[in-house]
C-alpha cells in the first residue's frame, strides 16, 4: 500500500507506519521479517527522493545496496536518481550501471518476486513502467545529461536486444540442429497443439455453473499456453543483430521526452521537451480513445491536430526537409501509443501530416534490418496470396475479390470457406507477398493468442511464428492487427511486428 501510495504521489506515513507495527509483532520465520523491512526502508528512501529530501535519500539508499539483488537493484538506481538530483552525474553513472546489473543478478522476469512491476520487460501495467525499465531510461537520459547521445543510444538498444522477441525464439528453432532440440520442440508443438484444441472447445457460450466452470479452465488453458510460448529450447544464447536501421529513437522519463536521432554524421539529441507525466499521461488516453473509436460521433481534423501539437513538437526533428522517403521510429514505453504517420506538420502555408513528407515506420524491438525496396526478383515459385472474408461477413467482399483476379490474374485468392486455418498455413508455404482481408483476433491479456479469423477457427500469432511466411510485403486489413501491449522496449506490434521478426520487408497492420 505504502509503494502504491508512492507511485500516486501520495503520502506514505501512514501506511509504513502500519507495516512497521505489523513487522514488530510479527510471529513469522526472522529472514521474512527482515526482507520486508528492507523493502520499507526503501520505500522510505523513494519517498524522501519524491520529497526533495535528497541527502536522506541517498544515506538511505546507500545503506540498501550490499542487500539481495532485487533490493540492492532498487537502492541503486534511487541512489542515481538522488546523484542525478545533486547534479553529480559521474556518480549517478555508476549508479544506474550497478542497479542494470543488480537486475541481472536478480533476474525478476523469472522470480516474479519483489514488488509490483519489477520485471519491466513485460507488459506495462496502469501503474506505470518496471522498475528496471525506469532504471534503463534514467541511464540514458543521464548520459545525454553529460553530451553522450550516443551512449544513451546504445543503453535504449540494450533494452531491445535484452526483450525476449519472436524474431529470437524463430531464428533459434530454426538452428535447434540436435535430436534432441529438435524432439524437444516437436513436444512443445504437440502440447501447444492439444491446448489450442481444447481452448477452441472451450470457447462455448454457456451460463450458471457451468459458465463459470469454462472460465476457470479457459484460464488454465490460456496460461498453460503461455508457458508453452516462453519455452524456447536452445535459445539462451540468442540475441538479435546490434543494428536496428533506425533515425529516431525516443522516450520519456519523468517530467521530460527525449528525442535522438541517427544521421550521416552519428548520435544526437534532437530534442528534449518538458512535458509533465500525468499530461503526458492524458494526451495518450486521448489518443487510445479517438483510435478505439470510443470518443464519437465528431472529430474533426483539426481537433485531432490540436491534439497531437503538442507531441509532434517532441518528437519530429527541427528540419524536416531531411527527412528521407522513409523515417524509421522506435518509440520506447507508453509513446507507443503514437501514431507517428498522423502527427501534424506545417508546410507551405498549409497544414500536413508527417505521412505527406515521408513514410513513417514503426520498428519493433530487436528487429534485424533489411532491404526495403521491393524492386528484388519474385521467386518465379511464389505468388500472390489473398485471403478474402473467410466468414462470410465482410461488407463489399465480393467486389474486392474481383478487383484482385482483375489486377493480380496469377494470384491465388482463397474466400469463404476455403479460407480455413489449415488452408492458409498451407498456402503461405508459396506465397511471394500476402494480403488478408479478414477480422483480426486481439487478445490483451494474453497477445500471443491473438490471430486472424479464419472460416473455421483463428490462426494465432504463437502458430504463424513457425510458418514460411512471406518476405516481400503483408498487408494485414484486419482490425488490430498491429496491437500489442505497451512495452518498455521499443515495442512488439503483435501480427505485424511477427511478420517483420519473420523477415517481411514491408508489414501495413492496424492498431485500431
Amino acid at each position: 500500500l505504502a509503494y502504491l501510495r508512492l507511485r500516486q504521489g501520495h503520502s506514505t506515513t501512514e501506511a509504513l507506519a502500519a507495516a512497521d507495527r505489523l513487522l514488530q509483532d510479527a510471529t513469522v520465520a526472522g529472514d521474512t521479517v527482515r526482507a520486508l523491512a528492507r523493502w520499507a526502508a526503501l520505500i522510505r528512501a523513494l519517498d524522501d527522493l519524491q520529497q526533495g529530501a535528497l541527502d536522506r535519500a541517498a544515506t538511505g539508499c546507500s545503506d540498501l545496496v550490499s542487500a539481495d539483488p532485487q533490493v540492492a537493484a532498487w537502492a541503486w538506481s534511487c541512489l542515481g536518481r538522488a546523484h542525478r538530483a545533486q547534479r553529480q552525474f559521474e556518480d549517478a553513472t555508476a549508479a544506474f550501471r550497478q542497479s542494470l546489473l543488480q537486475h541481472e543478478l536478480a533476474d525478476f522476469s523469472d522470480s516474479g518476486e519483489g514488488l509490483a512491476g519489477s520485471a519491466g520487460l513485460l507488459p506495462a501495467l496502469p501503474l506505470g513502467p518496471g522498475q528496471r525499465a525506469q532504471t534503463f531510461a534514467r541511464a540514458a537520459r543521464t548520459a545525454v545529461d553529460v553530451g553522450n547521445a550516443e551512449r544513451a543510444w546504445e543503453i535504449l538498444q540494450d533494452l531491445d536486444r535484452r526483450s525476449a522477441h519472436d524474431g529470437e525464439r524463430r531464428r533459434c528453432r530454426q538452428q535447434a540442429r540436435t535430436p534432441q532440440l529438435a524432439a524437444r520442440w516437436r513436444e512443445i508443438d504437440d502440447q501447444r497443439a492439444q491446448q489450442l484444441a481444447e481452448l477452441t472447445e472451450l470457447e462455448v457460450p454457456a451460463a450458471g455453473a457451468r459458465r463459470r466452470e469454462l472460465e476457470i479452465r479457459r484460464r488454465q488453458v490460456r496460461q498453460a499456453l503461455r508457458e508453452l510460448w516462453w519455452q524456447w529450447p536452445g535459445c539462451e544464447s540468442m540475441a538479435p543483430s546490434a543494428e536496428d536501421g533506425v533515425d529516431l529513437r525516443a522516450f520519456a522519463i519523468d517530467d521530460e521526452i527525449l528525442l535522438l536521432r541517427r544521421d550521416a554524421n552519428g548520435i544526437h539529441l534532437e530534442h528534449r521537451t518538458a512535458m509533465l507525466r500525468a499530461t503526458r499521461r492524458e494526451l495518450l488516453r486521448q489518443i487510445a480513445h479517438r483510435l478505439d473509436g470510443v470518443a464519437r460521433p465528431e472529430w474533426s481534423a483539426e481537433a485531432w491536430r490540436e491534439l497531437l501539437q503538442p507531441l509532434a513538437a517532441a518528437l519530429l526533428p527541427r528540419d524536416l526537409a531531411t527527412l528521407g522517403p522513409v523515417t524509421r521510429f522506435a518509440l520506447h514505453g507508453a509513446l507507443q501509443g503514437i501514431p507517428p504517420a498522423a502527427l501534424p506538420v506545417a508546410g507551405n502555408g498549409s497544414a500536413l501530416w508527417l505521412s505527406s513528407l515521408t513514410t513513417p515506420v514503426v520498428v519493433p524491438a530487436g528487429a534485424t534490418p533489411r532491404d526495403a525496396g521491393l524492386a528484388s526478383t519474385p521467386d518465379a515459385a511464389r505468388s500472390p496470396l489473398f485471403v478474402v472474408d473467410p466468414r462470410g461477413d465482410l461488407p463489399g467482399a465480393r467486389k474486392l475479390a474481383s478487383t484482385y483476379r482483375e489486377l493480380f490474374p496469377e494470384a491465388r485468392l482463397m474466400g469463404g470457406d476455403e479460407a480455413s486455418h489449415q488452408a492458409l498455413r498451407q498456402a503461405l508455404a508459396t506465397a511471394a507477398w500476402l494480403h488478408v482481408d479478414s477480422h483480426g483476433l486481439y487478445d490483451p491479456v494474453l497477445p500471443e493468442l491473438s490471430g486472424l479469423v479464419m472460416a473455421d477457427r483463428p490462426l494465432r500469432l504463437m502458430e504463424l511464428a513457425d510458418l514460411d511466411l512471406p518476405q516481400r510485403f503483408v498487408n494485414l486489413s484486419g482490425c488490430r492487427t498491429g496491437r500489442w501491449p505497451i512495452t518498455a522496449d521499443s515495442g512488439r506490434y503483435g501480427l505485424g511486428g511477427l511478420l517483420v521478426h519473420a523477415g517481411a520487408q514491408w508489414v501495413v497492420a492496424s492498431r485500431n
